[in-house]
């Protein structure tokens, strides 16, 4: 028999497992393998090797095997073990060590990553180089991240949309997501955990956000009034708690934690902010809200709702509101101290109000 005959006969044998649906088919099939052999077949040698040494589609039956590990689905080569589904690449298992591990449809489909690990619907999607050293797990998982490197992404879309994710650990579904539309914003040097943390952040670096929505729609610096700040990304920030430094713009070098603490602040620059909506809606258009220390639940917090205008919440800077309620609602002042439960409260009025004590 030739070649082209011989896979003929052994394709559509793989057909036929389950019984001898073809006597002529069935005949020429013994007769290959009695060839291979080297030995005649008898039926139930045949029997045998049709119901069991091929992978069917319903299933095989391992437990007739003195060491049922001796059967496998795979090679036996250093070729890769590639999968498809639809016809489109939905896995790959290389012995190469720095290859990468990819399972799920259209997972990682560039293939053009090292030591990578992509588990996903579409997970790690379009990353070209470097894309090495990363783990990525979750439905579209950075699935439209240009370029990332030595992260660790998991969770549905976390870390989507990003021109640039370098040595980040994000987790939580939509974590460190990007504007859906637009591209262009890098994060790195960055520990992102919840639910929408770092939702939508631009060009961050060296922050720690941990809580659903913690610096989520955050914006970084464009000015460093502070010298020494960063003038293109807000390095060496921590956000711990729901929401805390949710739809800030400009905030650098500053601790803020507790459920809203520091949200919708703008250029709050090296605050700290510790409690329950601690320094909340501070604003200023003009010269920013730094460096302030709040401590206690609304201790330096602005106003009930985000602030349009430049006087409708506290805007100043080096304050320090200690207490629950401390320093509330206190408008345009500096250097001003609030110790005790509301010391302080709606203190200054219009008025800018510099260099004042208040104790409860």
């Amino acid at each position: 028999m030739d070649e082209s005959k011989n896979i003929f006969i052994l394709r559509n044998a793989l057909r036929n497992t389950t019984g001898i649906a073809n006597p002529r088919l069935y005949e020429d099939f013994k007769e290959l393998v009695s060839n291979i052999v080297e030995d005649s077949l008898t039926d139930e040698d045949m029997s045998y090797i049709l119901m069991n040494i091929f992978w069917k589609l319903e299933g095989n039956d391992i437990s007739i095997s003195a060491d049922p590990a001796t059967f496998f689905l795979g090679t036996t080569t250093d070729y890769p073990l590639n999968f498809k589904v639809y016809n489109q690449k939905a896995g790959r298992i290389d012995s190469d060590p720095s290859s990468s591990t990819i399972f799920g449809y259209n997972a990682n489909n560039d293939l053009v990553n090292n030591n990578t690990v992509a588990i996903g619907y579409y997970a790690g999607r379009t990353i070209n180089s470097p894309g090495n050293y990363n783990t990525i797990v979750g439905n579209w998982a950075a699935h439209r991240t240009n370029i990332m490197d030595s992260s660790v992404v998991i969770g549905y879309e976390a870390a989507s949309n990003l021109d640039t994710s370098l040595s980040n650990v994000i987790i939580g579904k939509n974590a460190g997501h990007g504007y859906e539309d637009e591209m262009g914003y890098d994060l790195q040097n960055s520990v992102i955990i919840g639910t929408d943390a770092g939702k939508e952040i631009i060009d961050a670096g060296g922050i720690v956000a941990i809580g659903h929505s913690a610096a989520k729609d955050f914006t970084g610096i464009t000015t460093a009034p502070i010298p020494g700040l960063n003038t293109s990304q807000s390095y060496g920030s921590v956000f711990i708690g729901k929401q805390a430094g949710e739809s800030s713009t400009g905030t650098a070098s500053a601790v803020i934690i507790g459920a809203q603490a520091g949200k919708l602040n703008t250029d709050a620059h090296s605050n700290t902010l510790i409690g329950s909506a601690a320094g909340e809606n501070n604003f200023n258009e003009n010269v920013g809200t730094y460096p302030n220390t709040a401590v206690g639940a609304g201790a330096l917090r602005g106003g009930e709702t985000a602030p349009l205008t430049s006087y409708t919440v506290l805007e100043g800077t080096c304050n320090v509101g200690v207490g629950a309620g401390a320093g509330r609602l206190n408008k345009r002042g500096w250097g001003n101290t609030y110790v005790g439960y509301l010391s302080g409260y709606d203190h200054g009025n219009s008025d800018i109000l510099t260099d004042a004590y208040s104790f409860a």
